[in-house]
């Protein structure tokens, strides 16, 4: 679907960090549901994961530690950057270098990523102020019947959300 506008290996889209200019904000928003949905299908992906959960001590089938588990690894070892001009940071590459940082975008896919792998449903949430672009993105998982916005780059608890905008979501990645 998205032939040329990246070249996926298991580490990184390459390079590591690139800028891109998008088309617009649907584009953006089905590429980086395209770039969660294909980290999280990785085993060094799930494999991650599983250990994050295992030292949290979730146990197994516990969907709602698990979330909030991924959701507290994130937001610890991986700082928010905020960048100038728009750069990608993959999943992978976080997993392996957290302390580098990412902006909301890189939290977002990450998380997602992270908790796919698991079978947990996440999808991404992108806000907007009035009819304007997207000027935010946070992951949301699914607990029981709701969703949960998961937004690492803010200090705020799981489930908050910015008050003064909307939001777009894609499906379940």
């Amino acid at each position: 679907r998205y032939a040329g506008l990246y070249r996926l290996n298991r580490d990184m889209v390459f390079p590591a960090y690139h800028s891109v200019t998008w088309i617009d904000d649907e584009h953006r928003r089905l590429y980086l549901k395209d770039l969660s949905g294909r980290f999280a299908a990785l085993p060094e992906v799930r494999h991650y994961t599983l250990k994050v959960l295992r030292s949290a001590g979730v146990p197994s089938g516990d969907t709602d530690l698990a979330i909030q588990a991924v959701f507290n690894w994130v937001k610890r070892m991986v700082p928010y950057r905020h960048e100038y001009g728009e750069q990608i940071e993959t999943p992978v590459y976080l997993l392996k270098n957290p302390t580098l940082g990412a902006d909301c975008d890189g939290h977002a896919v990450l998380i997602c990523s992270m908790l796919s792998s698991v079978g947990i449903p996440c999808r991404l949430s992108f806000w907007y102020a009035g009819a304007g672009p997207d000027v935010h993105v946070s992951a949301q998982a699914q607990s029981g019947l709701y969703w949960l916005n998961m937004d690492t780059t803010q200090n705020r608890p799981m489930g908050w959300k910015p008050a003064r905008y909307n939001s777009r979501v894609t499906g379940s990645i």
